[in-house]
């Protein structure tokens, strides 16, 4: 996922959290002039591990509770954020292998077909 610069409004500085080593989740707040691209399964497979895949969510300031009060039991909403995930996928049936690293970094990484995976993904995330 490619995140491109703040709105500017302090609601959406936090949105996007990411888990940290400790598991715990971390606001990941825009760089000037910057993006922030979360690196998914396949490519951390190809890299021999090099590259992590990090967990990440967005929450919405409605949702942490944030807001100031429009009256009595309302909550006035902040501004409206636009994200745009892009997403480059392997075809269904491709088999994701680890790259050969010369690198330090490289891990042992199994390789994977990526419709399995993401079958596996999808089902663990979502009720069907």
């Amino acid at each position: 996922m490619i995140t491109a610069t703040s709105s500017g409004d302090a609601a959406s500085e936090d949105a996007l959290q990411v888990r940290n080593a400790r598991g715990e989740y971390v606001s990941a707040p825009p760089l000037p002039d910057a993006f922030i691209c979360n690196v998914g399964d396949m490519l951390h497979i190809a890299s021999g591990g090099v590259y992590a895949s990090t967990p990440h969510r967005v929450v919405h300031a409605a949702f942490r509770g944030e807001g100031e009060g429009k009256g009595e039991g309302e909550t006035a909403l902040p501004p409206p954020r636009t994200s745009v995930a892009v997403f480059y996928e392997p075809h269904f049936n491709a088999r994701i292998e680890p790259a050969a690293v010369a690198s330090s970094g490289a891990k042992s990484v199994d390789a994977k077909h990526y419709g399995a995976h993401l079958e596996a993904k999808v089902l663990s995330n979502f009720e069907l």
